[in-house]
């Protein structure tokens, strides 16, 4: 309880019969048995009923999505199997599975040739070649390279164009049928027909036996480009002399990427030589450079042709399909070189990575005998390393994938280097990247331990064993999936592994959905419970309320309203006991605001009172800034003045009150006139107060000695270190000028270096002496050197406080500005050049406050000779 008194609220604790009890009686009473009946009741009922209802749901989660996981695995460990399997035949070196991959392999190289076709069908027409000349044309490329057949027709679908004869010599008639009973392969490539000329459609057919003769043929088709035609060309695969091996220049047993890619050399041969052609029916027909340069750039858009370039026999390029080439050399030129083109008619270069794209490229070049040019073709390989093969696992990827199981797919080679690459839809779940599966296989193997273990544990030596790893990810949809990888192997040879991911959204979906139906009957349950215990509840909060309001009076600054608490205060649970200590510590806060608020008055006053000493201290020593202000301005000589025929103007603008730049020129003896421009280190008060003792040991040095210029600098130099305490320094340029003749002797203590203006506008730096800032080294000998400041010359003498400015962006405005300003100046007159560099610079500084002084003095000569000279 309390009692008021005259001093104020007294706080003490009472017992029922008045008598003061000590504070460890109050603590007693706080224990469990003390706890009212209602929320004792609430929490048991509530935990027991969580307890059993998450016993049962994560028992039964738990089941099920165990089973659910082991199933996904189950699977994924055989398709790892099959997939292995699968990409172990495409490496085995068969007549079939080379036949397979060639023919997939074919379906892009073939449909170039027939575009170049087209082309050159087009051209040769303009060209006035007649048909026979064409025929004969075809007949030398089928008799040159791998390609078999050019069968192109007129309007009518008739072959007026072919190289095939029958065994009386003639060309054999063919005509394409659109009914697939009559020519059940022909037919497919009617449709182009009617393809419009400024389209690219293209059929291409899987090799299979031809119809008139039971040879296996691959046939692709284009449509024509001048007019409806069909142009298609064909490729005979013999299999029983294993033609494809010996194409390819391989071993009996050699690897199948090395038979591909020979293949490839060879249709890639074909190309340039129907190109050739084209190029010299084009020049035929008077093409012109762009006329033929546009057809190479439609052919690279539309095939697979990457790059197409034509030279003179020396290599010299002169079209191309890349702007900018012409005159150039054709790249693998260092190869060209080394052999006779005009002999071996053709070279294909082994696959090289480009450095400036990281692609890997495949160049052939050809040259006919007796021809004029060289033709080069070169193909992009769009697989890891350039290798072909892994451009064909490449493809098998992408068809595996497809269905979207798995969803991604990676191939590897035996020394885990990434070779394919495929997904169905974007990795947001795998390692949080939504990048390609080829972008994101580097990050996978950081980010994802689950991935780089799997992959690593398959490729492991002796391993041959599929490894899995599922995780259902409930909670973290990043290391949710399935993860497999088993060795790729031909035999017992080891020549890659294969990686995969399964996604198991649906089951983990499933899984959450269970949960959610079990969570749905917990908040029933809980709900119930809540109710039933809703009007206990009730009983324990009102107090809480009385003691929340009582507590919302004192943050207000009101006095305690007894009345209010003193019934909650009498309970004897927890909750009376936490009134009587909250009706105390009342009493103390309001005793303890008394207190606070004469000390916050007592504080106040002292700081009103030291703020007051502060401002006027402010005052005097902003009134002894501006006296030195002024004391410094009449220490530099700034205005224009005349001496005989020549003409001075100096400014100086400090950055702050006062600076550490000086100016000053001075006829010191009779026709001898002394300029010197210095810039303190530092700026404001210090380096001001140097500056006065800079100036005045050169004034003190030009008036004692009788020397030259170096002897001024020494003497000055030697006054200032030993009176420097605060080891400060000074860069000055200094001269001595013949009033009569102009001749100049000066000397450079470690300054920005001068500018001469010559009478034609020439402007130039006068060369320095290699002099150290004066007030650093202790009799330090300066050098001088001279010149001649003829009629019409100027001298600019300036600070780096000019070029040091800075705008808003932070940009400097520097030399080549200054230089600018200078030489857009009104006229050779030096209040001219001043006025035009200090406009300039006030514009480029838009109100950004100077960062150092900025000192100029100009000095013209105004008599009547011819140039300056220096020495």
């Amino acid at each position: 309880m309390e009692q008021k008194s005259g001093q104020g609220l007294v706080p003490h604790t009472a017992s029922e019969n008045g008598s003061r009890e000590p504070p460890d009686t109050e603590q007693r009473r706080f224990s469990l048995k003390s706890l009212r009946l209602a929320p004792r009741i609430f929490l048991a009922n509530s935990g027991l009923l969580i307890i059993a209802i998450l016993a049962t749901s994560v028992t039964l989660l738990y089941t099920s999505s165990t089973a659910l996981r082991d199933e996904t695995s189950d699977v994924a460990e055989q398709l790892a199997r099959l997939i292995s399997g699968k990409y172990g035949d495409i490496g085995e070196i068969s007549i079939a599975n080379v036949a397979r991959t060639v023919d997939v392999t074919l379906n892009d190289p073939m449909a170039a040739q027939a575009a170049i076709t087209a082309y050159f069908v087009q051209v040769a027409e303009a060209a006035a070649y007649d048909t026979s000349a064409v025929i004969d044309i075809l007949t030398s490329v089928g008799e040159e390279t791998v390609l078999d057949e050019f069968w192109i027709t007129d309007t009518t679908a008739f072959s007026y164009l072919t190289n095939i004869r029958g065994d009386d010599g003639a060309l054999i008639p063919f005509k394409f049928d659109p009914d697939p009973s009559v020519q059940p392969q022909a037919s497919k490539f009617y449709p182009l027909l009617y393809a419009p000329p400024d389209t690219f459609a293209v059929v291409t057919q899987p090799a299979q036996v031809r119809e008139i003769d039971r040879k296996v043929y691959k046939y692709v088709g284009v449509n024509g480009v001048d007019h409806h035609r069909i142009v298609q060309v064909g490729n005979e695969l013999v299999f029983g002399n294993q033609e494809l091996l010996r194409q390819a220049h391989a071993r009996d047993r050699a690897d199948v990427s090395g038979v591909i890619e020979g293949n490839l050399g060879q249709h890639m041969r074909v190309k340039a030589t129907i190109l050739d052609h084209f190029v010299e029916a084009a020049e035929n027909a008077n093409w012109g450079k762009d006329s033929i340069e546009a057809v190479f750039g439609i052919l690279t858009d539309r095939t697979n042709i990457g790059e197409i370039r034509v030279a003179a026999l020396n290599g010299s390029i002169t079209y191309s399909s890349l702007s900018g080439e012409e005159g150039g050399e054709l790249p693998e030129s260092d190869t060209l070189r080394s052999v006779d083109l005009l002999v071996e008619q053709w070279i294909d270069h082994p696959t090289d990575v480009h450095a400036s794209t990281g692609t890997a490229y495949k160049y052939v070049t050809v040259a006919r005998s007796h021809g004029k040019r060289l033709v080069q073709v070169g193909l992009a390989i769009e697989s890891a390393a350039g290798n072909v093969l892994y451009t064909v696992y490449q493809e098998e990827a992408k068809l595996l994938v497809r269905d979207g199981y798995p969803q991604a797919l990676w191939v590897v080679n035996q020394d885990n280097e990434l070779v394919a690459a495929a997904q169905s839809a974007p990795l947001q779940h795998i390692g949080g990247s939504t990048l390609p599966a080829f972008e994101a296989f580097d990050s996978l193997m950081v980010l994802l331990t689950i991935a780089r273990t799997v992959l690593d544990s398959a490729m492991a030596p002796g391993n041959q064993d599929v490894v899995r790893s599922a995780r259902l990810g409930l909670l973290d949809s990043g290391q949710r999936g399935t993860w497999a990888a088993s060795p790729v192997n031909i035999g017992e040879e080891r020549i890659g592994g294969v990686l995969f991911y399964v996604n198991m959204d649906e089951i983990a979906a499933s899984v959450w959905g269970e949960a959610r139906k079990t969570g749905l009957i917990a908040i029933l349950l809980l709900a119930f419970t809540a109710a039933a215990t809703f009007f206990g509840v009730q009983l324990l909060t009102r107090p809480i309320e009385t003691i929340a309001d009582a507590a919302r009076m004192v943050e207000s600054g009101e006095q305690l309203d007894h009345s209010l608490i003193r019934p909650v205060a009498q309970r004897t649970d927890e909750i009376g006991s936490l009134a009587r200590v909250f009706e105390d510590m009342a009493i103390q806060v309001f005793n303890r605001e008394e207190v606070l608020e004469a000390l916050v008055s007592e504080r106040t006053l002292a700081l009103q009172t030291t703020n007051a000493e502060l401002r006027q201290a402010q005052r005097a020593i902003t009134r002894d800034l501006e006296m030195a202000k002024v004391v410094q301005a009449a220490l530099v000589r700034e205005g224009t003045v005349d001496f005989r025929v020549f003409t001075v103007c100096a400014r100086m603008e400090p950055a702050l009150r006062v600076g550490g730049d000086f100016v000053d020129f001075v006829e010191f003896k009779k026709g001898q006139l002394f300029v010197v421009v210095g810039d303190v280190s530092g700026k404001g008060v210090a380096s001001a107060l140097f500056m006065a003792a800079s100036q005045a040991a050169l004034k003190y040095a030009v008036a004692e000695n009788v020397g030259s210029i170096s002897d001024i600098a020494n003497e000055a130099n030697r006054r200032l270190c030993s009176q420097n305490p605060m080891d400060l320094f000074v860069t000055v340029i200094l001269a001595i000028v013949d009033l009569a003749t102009g001749h100049v002797e000066y000397v450079s203590a470690g300054h920005e270096p001068p500018y001469v203006l010559a009478a034609d506008g020439a402007r130039r730096n006068l060369p320095m002496t290699g002099g150290l800032a004066m007030g650093v080294i202790d009799n330090f000998s300066y050098g001088s050197k001279t010149m001649n400041l003829q009629s019409g010359e100027t001298l600019v003498m300036y600070s780096d406080g000019l070029t040091d400015m800075v705008n808003v962006d932070g940009e400097l405005f520097g030399k080549d500005r200054l230089e600018t300003s200078i030489d857009d100046a009104q006229s050779r007159r030096p209040q001219d050049i001043v006025d035009k560099v200090w406009s300039d610079i006030l514009s480029f500084s838009a109100g950004t406050a100077p960062a150092d002084d900025m000192t100029c003095l100009v000095l013209h000569n105004n008599t009547d000779n011819n140039h300056a000279s220096e020495v």
